[in-house]
């Protein structure tokens, strides 16, 4: 401030009236609270941005290369939905296990609360099933239904034990290696859908458990250790898991790994099915040209822009009347020319 702003600000404050300094100090002192709070908010945002951005270019780029490709630019938005979509399917159950205060349990209390936080996480992913593509998976809303019937009575048992476990007739280390045995049963029988390659609400309901139990876990052992690098590879395992397992079942439309159903239309010039039409399926697309698969293969062929005249989004053409009027059209008249469709079809 200069000399003359200095006695400009004297003589304005012996002007002014003792409210209105009070108002004017007041105003001041929140002006320079509100500074720092700005400052690491902004900090806060900058740093939830560049995570979930890193996060999403790692989990795109181990999609694709299950495919046998790399995607080649690092600033299409499905990068983003990607990084957004595994934050937000992480905080969600890290989020429910602070507030069960699962650093201040012990271990024994940990164990009796794990067969109804389990059923908890299947509650829980109800809601968030609507991201996802369960296929032609037939279990949906519960664990694949136990055949024999003493495996069954064993669980009912088990069940009640965990129910009772505040009763005083029960011992406390009874109900804990009750609970900890049906969570044990569940969990093995969704990790063996997942390995045959079954996807169900129980397999989110899985991640959501893991998530939960390794936060809580966390929360237990770090603070008494110090040993906060190992948290980072945790992370890490966790952000692989969801890249190899969970973002391939997530719609694409909330930008995740599925592929679309279409059916592409080669021109006469293209090396693959000259003027013919074939139901693909759409992994990636980019200014030059698409990656597709087959319907009984594992690896994308790119097929270039210039390939292609026209794309319908099904596997099914006969569902369009207008290709098939088109279609009628090209019969009656061999000689019309193709119409060419180029427009961006994924984000």
């Amino acid at each position: 401030m200069t000399t003359l702003e200095q006695k400009i600000y004297e003589q304005k404050t012996v002007n002014q009236k003792p409210d209105e300094q009070k108002d004017e100090g007041q105003n001041r002192r929140r002006l320079t609270g509100i500074g720092p709070l700005a400052d690491s908010l902004s900090k806060g945002i900058a740093a939830v941005a560049v995570a979930m951005y890193a996060c999403g270019f790692l989990i795109v780029s181990l999609h694709h290369s299950s495919f046998g490709f790399i995607g080649t630019n690092p600033f299409r938005p499905r990068i983003a939905a990607a990084g957004a979509s595994f934050l937000f399917l992480t905080a969600i159950p890290a989020f429910t296990a602070t507030r069960l205060g699962g650093g201040q349990l012990s271990w024994r209390q940990l164990a009796q609360l794990s067969y109804p936080y389990y059923f908890g996480c299947l509650f829980l992913s109800i809601p968030v099933s609507v991201v996802f593509n369960f296929g032609d998976s037939s279990e949906f809303l519960a664990p694949p239904a136990v055949r024999w019937w003493w495996l069954i009575a064993l669980i009912v048992f088990l069940g009640i034990l965990v129910l009772l476990q505040d009763s005083k007739r029960i011992p406390p280390v009874v109900s804990a290696i009750a609970s900890v045995l049906l969570v044990v049963f569940y969990v093995q029988a969704s990790v063996r859908e997942l390995f045959e390659h079954r996807f169900g609400l129980s397999s989110v309901g899985l991640w959501f458990f893991v998530i939960g139990m390794a936060t809580i876990i966390e929360l237990k052992v770090r603070p008494r250790s110090g040993d906060w690098e190992k948290t980072i590879f945790v992370a890490l395992g966790a952000l692989l898991l969801f890249a190899g397992v969970y973002y391939p079942h997530i719609e694409a439309s909330w930008g995740g790994g599925t592929p679309v159903n279409i059916t592409m239309y080669f021109t006469k010039d293209s090396a693959i099915r000259p003027s013919q039409a074939v139901s693909v399926r759409l992994v990636e697309e980019s200014d030059e040209g698409f990656y597709i698969v087959g319907s009984k293969e594992a690896k994308a062929i790119y097929v270039p822009r210039n390939a292609v005249s026209l794309v319908y989004f099904s596997d099914k053409p006969t569902d369009s009347s207008l290709l098939r009027q088109e279609k009628r059209e090209r019969y009656l008249n061999p000689i019309l020319p193709a119409r060419v469709g180029r427009g961006k079809l994924l984000g």
